[in-house]
């Protein structure tokens, strides 16, 4: 199985970060990966977004034109990026700051209040874990290896920090995937 991965944000909101942690996790499960970060020149603030492809074969190309999961950490991503998500994608976005969701019908959308939550939590940097757990609940990666890639990536001390970020965007997906379920039934 391949999944194609885009994560959007402003520069700042840890979006690279985010999917140098969606590919590390896929080395922690023996997976061919791919990650190619894209940035404007001004970073801090600016746009910034990355593809990311998780692969049980060979990876042919690296570019993803057409999103299997979308990661929108703001409106303008969510806007510049959802049209060409592949039908039937999963979209992740944040909610605190793109309330209506995408305009597309055929995409399979979670909304998270990712800022909010980050502030509750008193862990401001803390988005892209939130973002981390919810892809993980939406069958991105698993439990364990995106542990594994958060020690790895981050350092025992910063992962323990952020486990309640990582573990409300799981939480968060789970819930949606038990209301999408029940809603098909």
């Amino acid at each position: 199985m391949t999944l194609e991965i885009l994560a959007a944000g402003f520069g700042g909101q840890g979006v690279l970060f985010l999917g140098h942690l969606l590919a590390q996790a896929g080395l922690e499960e023996g997976r061919h990966v791919s990650w190619i970060p894209s940035y404007g020149p001004e970073m801090r603030g600016g746009s910034a977004h990355c593809s990311v492809i998780l692969s049980h074969i060979p990876i042919g190309s690296p570019l993803v034109d057409k999103p299997d999961l979308l990661i929108a950490l703001n409106q303008p991503s969510l806007a510049r990026f959802a049209p060409d998500a592949r039908r039937g994608a999963k979209v992740i976005f944040n909610a605190s700051l793109s309330p209506s969701g995408p305009e597309r019908s055929d995409l399979d959308a979670l909304g998270i209040a990712m800022s909010d939550i980050a502030a509750e939590l008193k862990q401001t940097r803390g988005l892209n874990l939130i973002a981390l757990g919810a892809a993980v609940g939406l069958g991105a990666a698993g439990e364990a290896a995106a542990g594994a890639a958060m020690r790895k990536l981050l350092g025992e001390e910063a992962a323990r920090a952020g486990e309640a970020c990582f573990s409300a965007g799981l939480q968060a997906a789970r819930l949606f995937c038990g209301s999408a379920a029940s809603a098909r039934s």
